[in-house]
């Protein structure tokens, strides 16, 4: 069974310790013939982020979505899903980072792993808002 996410951008938030943790919202869309509970059969979801700078970090919390997130299409289970990771970093910079993702299922006492390797791009924490849009901004 493949498996790919559709966002592979994690977001840097700062924790009243004065560290980042990352996140991730996606949603991971399993390649299947058959449709199936994806809560039901998976067993662990396992993974690393490893920063281009040479510090890697262990995927912490795992959030997956009981209900599938659109209906099967006969191809693709498309479920979604957060992982939050923390990195004991004071900041973060934009930069991309190479994200590493295991999918263990049991299905009827068989095994299965399903592996997703990709770029991923962090995003840093945002110090301030930014100019807002306005309506007045467009008009003629």
């Amino acid at each position: 069974m493949h498996a790919r996410l559709t966002n592979y951008e994690f977001r840097a938030y700062l924790t009243g310790t004065g560290v980042v943790w990352l996140h991730l919202r996606s949603h991971v869309l399993f390649a299947t013939n058959a449709s199936f509970s994806v809560p039901a059969y998976l067993r662990n979801i396992t993974g690393t982020l490893k920063l281009h700078a040479g510090q890697s970090f262990e995927i912490d919390g795992v959030g997956i979505d009981e209900a599938p997130s659109v209906s099967f299409d006969g191809r693709t289970m498309v479920h979604g899903v957060m992982l939050t990771i923390p990195t004991q970093l004071p900041s973060v910079s934009r930069s991309l980072a190479d994200l590493q993702l295991q999918f263990q299922f049991d299905f009827q006492g068989a095994n299965i792993i399903t592996k997703i390797k990709h770029l991923a791009i962090l995003r840093p924490i945002r110090q301030s808002r930014g100019p807002h849009l306005r309506a007045d901004r467009f008009a003629n």
